[in-house]
């Protein structure tokens, strides 16, 4: 592969633009360039043969410079070529992929795509075209209909010749039009004169060929192409490279360009890559994806939803968005066929964000992450140099903008994108129903749960385990309770001495529901079962929190709220004199002044004025009771040893999130921790024992 390199009377003329510009005091200019690639052979040639006025040109050019604004100080010591200089060369660059050397004449061609309409207009106004100059410069010095001098015969060929300048679409929009070939038959007919150079498109009667000829050709200078179409006699100077390739069937060439979409390679444009078809194939895969990811988050029984069409807009539209501003700033040749790049990588870009969402814990994303976006990035890039664009680098700093101003602004606003949504197994109506039923049975149930706990052992202080899960709307919280029921009774040998109250959406009759009348009884009747002054009571409370209270709530009834206050004149009540108060909420330091004595202690999830995190709904358990109760609590030597190793962990993954710390809290009193010693000494002898294998031991 060669390397395309600039002619030396280029850089000459370069050189000569500047140095005029410096001279008059003004900045360099595409019109200085212009004028002087004028004075080059080659070009003076060219704007002859194709119907050009050198001299006009010279003037207009000459005069459009003059009234460019002066340079000053520093620039008039060190000039630099203007940007219409780098985007004329970088056009030319692009056009003469075939050439070895970019010379003034493939220059000058680039001032007609160069998107200056003060240029343009001087070209035109000169006798130019866009058409008649790349015509000159692919071989055709003569700009008169040569189809006078077609070969004799009945029967004419019509061949298709390669050029550095017409687009692919056009060569394949040509092709439909006038010769009416098939969507595959054209895009496989303009890949062979793309890659062998030339190819035949067909045999015709010869009035019927001439009349294709200059239907062909006038159809492609219409649109600023030089087109090249020809005639000969069949068998004459055919060669084997002339021939299409056996076509394929429509069905196997469509796929075959899908799988290239579908795995982020370039295509170049053209009727099948491009088509309607294949767009709205590739969103059909897209929405395939999303559906797909979206009915297995939403669990085994899920329900379907509408709703979901909203989200699907915003992000089409947003994609449509993105599309248009790399179009526009990149400079692209094909609207269409940037649509179906970006459209074709976006199912393989969401199934592996859905994946990693899935597989990879919150915060071990930002690497998988940046690679992908980075890959997105190098995609983009191949995109745009496939279709032609002039701008590349704008327009992936435009696109990288606009990605992440659609992204704060979707963060910004609720946008609801699920089809899918969990199946809540209560049924709403029937506890309705039962309401009434639920009510009164709850003093019962609270009663007969308590009458199965198992007595203490007389002579030792035992712990006695209440749970409390405050919102039933959020299986987590139940979750958490459960979990900490277990932990303690293992550590503490609490086995038989717990009690669940549980709010839970997808089961009210299991357990005696969390209600603060509930609250109450409990510990009255944990207080009646236990030795209120050498026991300890081990509460656990987790819930949604504010500064004021925490939540209760169970979808059945407009339940009242638990406050600190309430929550000290419940314990107070019990009798219960030793209490480990576990809060799991956000703002749940605000109960520490309300319950602190010197026989309590206390541990919260977040500070009065923090919030806490982990308490969606897709989770078992909160971020804190991750920490404390699930990872520290059953190896820690002690409480406070857990909850400090709890703090740590908390503190270094909110760290990684960025989000601001929930700067966990305790206050244990002198009394209860005195006595909490004891306990952990006894379990950490108890855990040391070697297990009994027989009576004698």
């Amino acid at each position: 592969m060669t390397n395309t390199t600039r002619d030396p009377e280029l850089d000459s003329a370069i050189a000569r633009a500047l140095q005029r510009a410096k001279d008059a005091g003004r900045r360099a200019s595409v019109y200085d360039l212009f004028s002087a690639l004028l004075e080059t052979s080659g070009v003076v040639t060219m704007v002859g043969e194709a119907g050009g006025d050198a001299r006009a040109l010279e003037s207009g050019l000459q005069s459009a410079a003059d009234v460019r604004p002066k340079m000053g100080l520093l620039a008039r010591w060190w000039p630099a070529p203007a940007a219409g200089f780098r985007n004329a060369i970088a056009i030319a660059k692009t056009r003469t992929l075939s050439r070895r050397e970019i010379g003034p004449a493939d220059v000058f061609a680039a001032g007609f795509e160069l998107g200056d309409s003060d240029l343009r207009a001087l070209l035109e106004r000169s006798g130019l075209s866009r058409s008649r100059v790349l015509r000159w410069l692919c071989g055709e010095r003569q700009a008169a209909d040569a189809l006078d001098a077609a070969p004799e015969g009945d029967s004419l060929e019509v061949v298709m010749l390669n050029d550095d300048y017409t687009t692919m679409e056009t060569v394949v929009r040509t092709l439909e039009t006038v010769f009416a070939l098939e969507p595959l038959r054209a895009y496989r007919t303009m890949m062979a004169v793309h890659r062998q150079g030339s190819s035949c498109v067909g045999s015709y009667e010869r009035d019927e060929a001439i009349r294709l000829v200059r239907a062909a050709t006038a159809m492609a200078e219409a649109e600023g192409a030089p087109l090249r179409v020809v005639l000969r006699r069949p068998g004459v100077e055919a060669a084997r490279g002339d021939a299409v390739p056996p076509a394929a069937s429509p069905r196997r060439g469509f796929l075959a360009a899908l799988a290239r979409r579908l795995t982020a390679r370039p295509l170049p444009p053209g009727s099948v890559a491009s088509s309607d078809g294949m767009i709205a194939t590739c969103a059909a895969v897209t929405l395939g994806v999303w559906l797909a990811f979206n009915r297995y988050a939403a669990g085994p029984r899920a329900e379907w939803t509408w709703t979901g069409l909203t989200g699907l807009t915003w992000y089409a539209g947003g994609l449509l968005a993105l599309t248009l501003v790399l179009h526009r700033v990149g400079g692209t040749t094909d609207f269409r066929s940037l649509l179906a790049a970006l459209v074709g990588i976006t199912p393989l870009t969401l199934a592996i964000v859905l994946t990693l969402s899935i597989v990879a814990p919150r915060q071990d994303r930002a690497l998988p992450y940046t690679v992908l976006a980075c890959a997105a990035l190098a995609a983009a890039a191949r995109f745009l140099k496939a279709l032609g664009a002039v701008r590349r680098g704008r327009a992936i700093l435009a696109g990288i903008g606009f990605v992440g101003v659609f992204a704060w602004t979707t963060g910004q606003t609720y946008v609801y994108s699920y089809f899918w949504y969990a199946h809540r197994e209560d049924d709403s109506s029937r506890a309705w129903r039962n309401t009434e039923r639920l009510l009164f049975e709850q003093p019962d149930r609270i009663d007969a749960a308590a009458s199965r706990l198992r007595a203490g052992e007389p002579g030792r202080p035992n712990v006695f385990f209440l749970g409390f899960a405050g919102v039933g709307e959020q299986k987590v919280f139940a979750e958490e309770a459960k979990l900490a029921e277990r932990v303690i009774s293992e550590r503490y040998g609490a086995a038989g001495r717990s009690l669940l109250l549980v709010n839970d959406r997808r089961d009210l009759e299991s357990r005696p529901l969390a209600t603060v009348h509930g609250l109450f009884r409990a510990l009255r009747r944990i207080g009646q079962r236990m030795d209120r002054s050498t026991d300890v009571l081990f509460l656990l409370l987790t819930s949604h929190g504010s500064e004021r209270h925490l939540s209760v709530s169970n979808r059945i009834w407009p339940l009242e709220q638990l406050d600190a206050a309430t929550l000290r004149k419940a314990l107070d009540d019990s009798g219960i004199k030793w209490r480990v108060v576990v809060i799991s909420a956000c703002h749940s330091g605000a109960f520490i002044p309300a319950l602190a004595n010197e026989s309590t202690a206390i541990f919260t999830s977040a500070a009065a004025d923090r919030a806490s995190f982990g308490c969606s709904d897709d989770r078992e358990v909160t971020e804190f009771g991750a920490a404390f109760v699930r990872d520290a609590l059953p190896r820690a030597a002690s409480l406070e040893a857990a909850f400090e190793q709890a703090k740590t962990t908390l503190a270094e993954s909110e760290r990684r999130q960025n989000v601001q710390p929930s700067l966990p809290q305790a206050r244990v009193g002198a009394a209860i921790s005195s006595y909490l010693q004891r306990i952990e000494t006894r379990h950490n002898q108890l855990a040391d024992r070697p297990e009994s294998t027989g009576p004698d031991q």
